[in-house]
């Protein structure tokens, strides 16, 4: 797994146990981890391209989510 994507998978993990994200912050962290799922269980080549779109779409997503959430505490 790429380093990068362990960390923020990390972070997102975190964010959500501590429960005090706002309600924005935690679709977009259920979102990346939806989206983790689509790929891991993708089965054809259209599947995995479709759930690859929508992965990098929640992944952008959650990166702001996560360091709004930084930059407010």
């Amino acid at each position: 797994m790429n380093r990068a994507l362990a960390v923020l998978l990390d972070e997102v993990s975190c964010e959500l146990a501590r429960g005090q994200l706002s309600e924005s912050r935690h679709h977009a962290c259920v979102a990346l981890l939806d989206a983790i799922d689509l790929l891991a269980n993708a089965t054809d080549t259209e599947a995995l391209r479709e759930a690859f779109h929508c992965a990098r779409a929640a992944a952008t997503v959650t990166r702001i989510a996560v360091m709004e959430s930084r930059n407010s505490q």
